[in-house]
């Protein structure tokens, strides 16, 4: 298998390195995913992390990097940037770069302040006529220091966007000369002044000025010198640069050498709307992570390392808190005590137990670790199969992304490709065992290999990699019994068929359909804390207006409701049929006392039974009431709440006799 892979990564792999750095780049990839595709799929650029296994799947930011994750956006004042233009890609009336900078800032900022609540965001304008206190550097005004993003900060944000705000008169636009590295130094200062934890630090540079030092070559020398120094220190400079559609932003004049951007990904093209420049910024000012760093084991003796990333993850509220009548927070604190003595016990004095032929097995915490653990967390190669023998109902969770990663073992990059290269090319998936992390239970996946495609000028639209598709243990399969019910006739089936293709989705995307539920409580939040009217304007993508259907549609849906539901009936009648009142619940008396008596003439559970079930641990078969009517049956009152109190009030009474 070695062989294997060092003469495919001499015939292909070299090939894939050479002709898009980007693909196995540090800074990771981008691209695109269909919840309904199998073969797509994209994935963020992240931080390196150290360590082995560890899985970050719902965990925090701060948590996994052990800090906040901080962006300032460094926008430019200079009267170039309040030229009006009219957007290439919007109906709008023309504006300034300047707005649409604003715009998608305050875009973002609304966004961060209720998905991300822990995390620092500032707003700098450097090139500006006056600066906020004397301390700061000259032509550099800052709007909004490092810090949680207010509800205050953001509507006097989008005052600025408006024109409510005078800029002009408060702030100013210098038309002379300006030093790109003060602002840039501030910055610096800026995240340095922050005493928590920092995860990552990011800078945001807004500008529609390709080369502002065309003719001054010492102010360009200290900028990239100042720039090179922020990046030293794992401060990232990222361009969200803005040019008309007629004009040209030339990227290697001036700005090139120090921000991350690259030509070849497809976020660094220059935005020429606000539709593109506002996604450009939500995608940078996002944190990206991978959920693990782990070995790829193939043998004995042969291993690689990978990263790990999700694709798709659930979209939620945040937790709300609880407050005291004087809106202080609620600190929750649990303790557990003897139920005999009532002594408070420590977590090195409880043990777990677990009943088992109606003996409790008692475990401490050593045995229960001991017991968990199967391995140190990584992927395991177990063999190869067919690609077509990959079931879609197979999948019984979210899949996950796997790419290279050259911080474990050195070279794995190649191996990576040339395992990929041989996938594709003889339409294989490959099956492993897979630890997630330490004392995690094992996982029984398929690799299913993700071939490299690009767009029409040559960026990458999906990365190459292995989609993990977590597969079901025997354990986990489940039979269905097939009900026979009635046959549809000829006519019926085929009308269905033509409903079917007149509402076939032609381009459909998960990521055209944002969640109702979410939306609404949002913007509920954003109206409440931002001193706004509530209002329910939010669009409900998945809400479908019959009107909108397409003719052949609407016909064809009738034809079907006539030749499936008797003559007179109306299915709006039936969605909004009341349920049944009280009286028409007494009325049901004479079928009530039926299922009573019925319920009456079931026998209780015997003395023998019971004995029976002890002995076998098969006790927690019994239902509730059968439980308290043998603890009844045994002159014993019935105490607790839960089935499981019951159980075990059961098991000690029948262990004493």
């Amino acid at each position: 298998f070695v062989c294997l892979c060092v003469c495919i990564w001499k015939r292909r792999g070299r090939e894939m390195t050479t002709t898009s750095s980007s693909t196995w780049g540090s800074s990771g990839f981008s691209g695109s995913s269909s919840l309904w595709d199998w073969g797509t799929g994209f994935d963020d650029d992240t931080d390196t992390q150290g360590g082995h296994g560890v899985d970050v799947e719902d965990a925090d930011a701060a948590l996994f990097k052990g800090g906040k994750d901080c962006v300032i956006f460094l926008i430019d004042a200079s009267p170039a940037m309040f030229e009006e233009f009219s957007p290439a890609d919007e109906e709008n009336e023309a504006q300034t770069f300047f707005q649409q900078s604003v715009k998608a800032v305050h875009s973002a900022l609304r966004t961060k302040i209720i998905t991300s609540d822990k995390d620092l965001m500032g707003i700098v304008f450097f090139s500006t006529e006056k600066r906020k206190s004397d301390a700061d550097p000259n032509h550099v005004y800052v709007f909004q220091e490092l810090d949680v993003p207010s509800a205050k900060q953001i509507q006097l944000l989008e005052n600025v966007a408006d024109g409510e705000f005078d800029f002009d008169d408060e702030i100013g636009s210098n038309s002379g000369s300006y030093a790109l590295n003060d602002a840039l130094w501030y910055c610096g200062n800026m995240f340095a002044s922050v005493r928590s934890k920092v995860a990552t630090k990011r800078i945001l540079l807004f500008t529609n000025t390709d080369n502002p030092y065309r003719d001054d070559t010492s102010l360009r020398d200290q900028t990239e010198t100042k720039a090179k120094d922020l990046r030293d220190v794992n401060i990232d400079i990222d361009l969200m640069h803005m040019s008309t559609p007629d004009a040209n932003f030339d990227l290697d004049a001036f700005y090139k050498d120090f921000v991350v951007n690259d030509n070849e990904d497809p976020e660094a093209n220059v935005s020429c709307g606000f539709d593109n420049l506002l996604a450009r910024v939500r995608y940078k000012s996002q944190k990206k992570r991978a959920r693990m760093t782990i070995p790829f084991q193939i043998g004995d003796n042969l291993q690689f390392g990978v990263k790990v990333y999700n694709l798709v993850g659930d979209a939620g509220k945040a937790n709300y808190l609880w407050l005291s009548p004087d809106q202080v927070e609620v600190s929750t604190k649990t303790r557990y005590y003897c139920a005999e003595t009532s002594a408070p016990l420590l977590s090195t004095d409880m043990k777990s137990t677990y009943t088992y032929g109606g003996e409790k097995i008692v475990f401490d915490k050593g045995e229960v670790d001991k017991m968990k653990n199967f391995g140190d967390p990584g992927l395991l190669l177990l063999g190869f199969k067919p690609r077509e023998t990959l079931l879609k109902s197979y999948n019984v969770k979210k899949s996950s992304f796997m790419y290279p990663d050259e911080s474990i073992v050195g070279g794995s990059t190649k191996l990576f490709a040339a395992l990929l290269d041989r996938c594709l090319t003889l339409g294989k998936v490959a099956i492993c065992r897979f630890i997630p992390r330490v004392n995690a239970q094992p996982e029984f996946v398929a690799l299913l290999p993700q071939e490299e495609r690009l767009n029409a000028d040559g960026s990458q639209a999906v990365p190459p990699g292995f989609h993990i598709i977590t597969l079901p243990f025997a354990d986990d399969m489940r039979k269905i019994k097939k009900t026979s019910g009635p046959t549809p006739s000829e006519e019926q089936v085929n009308t269905c068929k033509k409903l079917i293709k007149s509402m076939n989705f032609t381009e459909f995307s998960s990521e055209r359909f944002e969640n109702p539920t979410l939306q609404k409580h949002f913007a509920a939040l954003e109206a409440l804390a931002l001193d706004k009217d509530m209002t329910d304007d939010f669009v409900d993508q998945t809400e479908v207006d019959p009107a909108n259907l397409p003719p052949k549609a609407r016909d064809r849906s009738k034809k079907l409701a006539e030749l499936l539901f008797p003559d007179g009936y109306d299915p709006q009648s039936v969605a909004t049929a009341k349920k049944p009142t009280a009286s028409a619940k007494r009325s049901a008396t004479s079928s009530g006392t039926s299922k009573r008596a019925k319920a009456a003439e079931k026998p209780a559970v015997d003395d023998g039974r019971l004995k029976d079930m002890y002995e076998k641990g098969t006790l927690k078969k019994l239902t509730v009431p059968e439980l308290k009517d043998a603890i009844k049956s045994k002159g014993h009152a019935v105490r607790g709440k839960r089935k499981a109190d019951f159980l075990e009030q059961l098991e000690e009474i029948l262990g004493a006799n």
